[in-house]
């Protein structure tokens, strides 16, 4: 993916000069610029997932990326716009870009499905090879249900891969990847509203049980630590640490969360979207015990229910507050 900007970004001027100040070739130096550029535009800034060295924001190569989530996005895109044009009446632009959904579907699996692998990952165009490590983005497919529906084993080696490498044992949700050595915002241990959706999402609509409980399992994490940092912090954050054995706001990359911005909106748009969509879907299920111990102790149903008003009430309260002051 590639951004054609070839000069620092305008928002983060400081941090790009900073970032190409050891390299003294300027044609390097915008080529720098522009995979900065383009990892910032994909949202994911910064991963080791663009890093050629796998440690250093320098060695920075997005544009020799071909990302699986962006893909997959282009994939529901088309199967939406057949949809769309079904609803409206008109058949033949229907079938004409189901046509081309079918097509990039097929095509997306030959080029991201790692058979031996189990899953679908970003393809290196310099190396000519696929970055098999775990990152979060692999839920993309899953979610926008880029594969042929009757490959249902796709999903089902996907899932049994995620489960052998851990992923879905942390006690606060998804982490972005499972790269322990980095410090970059988009990897270990945060973890991002987004992701965790189209995660939860992905597992939901596949028809096997063992997955649906897991979306069920990974939804009630996910809002557990939002309600118990929000009691904690008054806010709903951009990104948690969902490894931390108590839930707290994510950290690392080239920016510090600005803890006073909160002060005056305490709630963050994509994570609110988060929570109230599974509320919305989860919400008569949801209980005050964790998932790590909801095997043993369930509450009462009228629990149940007051945990998920309390919930709704205190996410659309960081909307209404930010508008009072």
């Amino acid at each position: 993916m590639e951004n054609t900007c070839s000069w620092f970004r305008p928002e983060s001027y400081r941090e790009d000069v900073q970032t190409g100040a050891a390299i003294k070739d300027e044609n390097e130096k915008r080529h720098l610029y522009r995979n900065l550029a383009s990892a910032a535009e994909s949202g994911w800034d910064f991963s080791i997932r663009w890093f050629a060295d796998n440690a250093n924001l320098a060695s920075i190569e997005t544009t020799n990326i071909i990302p699986v989530d962006l893909n997959a996005f282009i994939c529901y895109n088309l199967h939406i716009l057949g949809n769309l044009h079904n609803v409206v009446g008109n058949a033949r632009k229907s079938a004409t870009w189901i046509s081309e959904y079918i097509k990039f579907r097929d095509q997306f699996q030959k080029v991201f499905w790692v058979d031996n692998e189990k899953g679908w990952f970003d393809f290196n165009l310099r190396t000519k090879q696929h970055n098999t490590a775990f990152y979060a983005s692999i839920a993309a497919p899953l979610f926008t249900q880029c594969y042929e529906p009757l490959s249902t084993s796709k999903a089902d080696d996907l899932y049994n891969k995620l489960e052998e490498t851990g992923v879905f044992s942390f006690s606060g949700g998804l982490p972005m990847s499972m790269q322990k050595q980095s410090t970059q915002q988009w990897d270990f241990p945060n973890g991002w509203p987004p992701l965790n959706h189209m995660m939860i999402e992905g597992l939901r609509k596949c028809d096997d049980p063992r997955m649906q409980q897991k979306a069920y399992v990974l939804a009630e994490k996910w809002i557990l630590a939002n309600y118990k940092v929000f009691q904690a912090d008054k806010a709903m954050w951009e990104k948690y640490d969902v490894v931390a054995t108590k839930p707290r706001i994510g950290g690392g990359g080239e920016y510090e969360v600005q803890l006073t911005y909160y002060l005056f909106q305490p709630g963050f748009g994509w994570t609110n979207g988060v929570a109230l969509d599974l509320l919305i879907t989860y919400g008569d299920r949801l209980s005050t015990v964790s998932a790590t111990t909801a095997s043993q102790e369930r509450s009462s149903s009228e629990s149940n229910k007051c945990f998920t008003a309390l919930l709704i009430i205190t996410v659309i309260s960081s909307f209404m507050y930010s508008h009072i002051l």
